[in-house]
């Protein structure tokens, strides 16, 4: 058995979570899964699009390399058309599967690189991670069996927000995106409207 595991287990009560509060109909089975993973599409009222969700991330403990204690999580997507679906599922599967590997959560306000096959899918070399913003408040934790797990939301950058973010606080990145109000739910999406970049100082 996996010593960072509990019983019992957090992530049947995040499934539940997320379908109590889905508009029905409830589906009855996930959309994917893999190894102690699945994904999750639901209906959420006021989200532009379908909400996926994994669960099974949140039975591990992950270590933070920003907070001194260790965390519980799961990620979310968004998709605003089905088409896009399966490349959102494949991307939460890949970070579930690279944080329970690792043993290390990824942090809110990060560039998680994608793998080619789902950069590909769905034309973005990276995700963005975020707190739920289209989803209720308190959509975005859940506290049972004794924890608190967190629901962090993964959507595709663009490759001009991927280099402002290199180089710029992700507080600032967010601040242009409550300035903007961009389709996040569309992974199609053009990019936000950056800062044009400072001149060095001429003699």
């Amino acid at each position: 058995m996996n010593p960072h595991r509990t019983e019992p287990l957090l992530s049947g009560h995040i499934r539940d979570h997320v379908l109590s509060k889905a508009a029905p109909p409830v589906p009855g089975a996930p959309l994917g899964r893999s190894g102690p993973v699945e994904v999750w599409a639901t209906v959420q009222p006021g989200v532009p699009g379908t909400t996926l969700s994994t669960v099974g991330v949140s039975d591990t403990d992950l270590a933070s390399t920003i907070r001194r204690r260790t965390v519980r999580v799961e990620f979310l997507a968004v998709a605003c058309d089905e088409v896009w679906q399966p490349a959102l599922a494949a991307a939460l599967t890949q970070v579930a599967e690279d944080c329970l590997a690792s043993g290390v959560v990824v942090n809110r306000g990060s560039a998680v690189r994608c793998r080619p096959e789902v950069a590909d899918a769905l034309g973005s070399g990276h995700l963005y991670v975020s707190r739920a913003v289209y989803h209720d408040r308190s959509f975005g934790q859940v506290r049972a069996a004794g924890h608190r797990a967190e629901l962090w939301w993964l959507f595709p950058l663009r490759p001009e927000e991927e280099r402002f973010l290199a180089t710029h606080h992700w507080e600032r990145f967010e601040d242009l995106l409550v300035e903007s109000r961009p389709a996040l739910a569309d992974p199609a999406r053009p990019a936000i409207p950056l800062p044009a970049p400072r001149r060095g100082r001429t003699v």
